[in-house]
């Protein structure tokens, strides 16, 4: 995929299940970068690039 399919979403924070198949959804499919994370949580933090 190329481009973004949101343009401004500052953050979102979700509870899921399978934090690792919530991240393939928003990084492959919605095309989203991994910014940060907390492994202890845990949790990701991801950015559609607004800041």
């Amino acid at each position: 995929m190329t481009g973004r399919l949101t343009c401004g979403v500052h953050h979102v924070g979700l509870t899921v299940p399978g934090l690792d198949e919530a991240q393939a959804f928003f990084c492959d499919v919605l095309g989203f970068d991994v910014v940060d994370g907390a492994p202890d949580y845990p949790a990701i933090f991801i950015s559609d690039g607004t800041r």
